[in-house]
């Protein structure tokens, strides 16, 4: 009996995944809803940013490495890739640019190092096997770099409007949308709403869809803590949630400390 409940209770859940997924996630705002152009407020707004973060600075370095730990909770436990949790990691990145590498400092993977640059992959594990196209390299390295560096990378979003205005836990913020193209619903490009205190002028939440995924799928990253140094406050906790703000974590991202020009761009490219 056990067998054919959990049978049907597994086709139910296909079933609504399958339904859900036909239709197409849509985080625009009412205010945003009305908009089809590009506006000046919400450009303004999203510059304005990343200069009071100082991230627009990040691009003075060639290089920058953090000592960085990351959490899985819940539902989120099935996608850590490290079978150690939490990993702890080391990580070097050329700004702006979709290259990195990352050594696993703990658990079975220990050694381990995989690279990323602009779309091709390499794994070296610690005993010294090597191999092409590798999955952790090709999804997690990008992934996390763009959200580290998300009030920077934002800013070449071809749409940008402003969305109004909200308050969160008693903290007011400006809304703003981005996207490529047009900021309403496409199959292939994500849209980001993004959370501006207006105290402070930095970006605080982003809900955003994740289109590779599922078409219905909506997340939101919200920047706890920063770290500063030379005049950027880089984020320093990053708790990933499910489409509402408050809801459980899925994971967390934990920088340590922050270095500039700790290693040379060849060391972080190796094939």
């Amino acid at each position: 009996m056990m067998n054919k409940i959990y049978t049907y209770l597994s086709i139910i859940g296909i079933l609504f995944l399958f339904i859900t997924s036909c239709k197409l996630a849509d985080i625009r705002t009412n205010e945003a809803k009305v908009i089809e152009t590009p506006d000046e407020k919400g450009k303004r707004l999203l510059e304005a940013a990343h200069r009071a973060m100082g991230m627009d600075l990040l691009t003075n370095y060639k290089t920058y490495t953090l000592a960085y730990e990351e959490q899985y909770y819940g539902l989120g436990k099935w996608i850590n890739k490290f079978n150690v949790n939490p990993v702890a990691l080391t990580i070097d990145f050329v700004p702006r640019k979709f290259i990195g590498k990352v050594i696993v400092n703990n658990g079975r993977k220990k050694g381990n190092q995989y690279f990323y640059d602009e779309g091709k992959t390499y794994y070296k594990s610690a005993s010294g096997k090597e191999k092409e196209h590798h999955k952790i390299a090709d999804r997690w390295i990008k992934t996390h770099q763009y959200f580290l560096e998300f009030p920077l990378r934002i800013q070449e979003a071809s749409v940008i409007a402003y969305a109004g205005d909200t308050i969160v836990a008693g903290k007011a913020y400006h809304l703003v949308m981005a996207s490529w193209k047009t900021i309403a619903p496409q199959k292939d490009i994500d849209q980001y709403r993004i959370a501006i205190n207006k105290d402070t002028n930095f970006i605080e939440f982003i809900q955003f869809t994740v289109r590779d995924f599922a078409k219905f799928a909506v997340g939101t990253a919200k920047y706890n803590s920063f770290i500063k140094k030379n005049g950027i406050s880089f984020p320093s906790n990053i708790s990933v949630h499910g489409k509402q703000y408050d809801s459980n974590k899925i994971y967390e991202m934990r920088v340590k400390e922050l270095d500039f020009e700790k290693v040379e761009k060849k060391t972080i490219v190796a094939f």
